[in-house]
């Protein structure tokens, strides 16, 4: 394997997804949502969103790394937009620093 090419995230609401995906991280939309999923592109990786009807795992069925060049400062910006973070402040991490939300 040398990259990522696809990364799918099952969700319970596709438009909310959609939106925080799009909205705060400039994800690119792909065409329209159809039969429950929805495309989206970042970079030259395909991120697909599929709706799950009936029960659902109340924790999220994927974690996406994003790259990021200053990560405290893409936080400070994420957090005006909004977005809420599992810790206070980017934690140590063996690649550099990372952020959960």
């Amino acid at each position: 394997m040398t990259e990522t090419c696809v990364i799918t995230v099952y969700v319970r609401d596709l438009e909310r997804a959609r939106a925080f995906y799009y909205d705060q991280f400039g994800f690119e939309t792909m065409g329209e949502p159809r039969d429950g999923i929805v495309q989206l592109k970042v970079n030259s990786i395909t991120v697909i969103l599929e709706e799950i009807q009936g029960d659902c795992p109340k924790k999220p069925c994927v974690a996406i790394g994003v790259r990021a060049r200053d990560l405290v400062q893409d936080v400070a910006y994420l957090r005006e937009q909004g977005v809420t973070f599992f810790q206070e402040e980017p934690q140590p991490f063996p690649a550099g620093l990372f952020a959960a939300c």
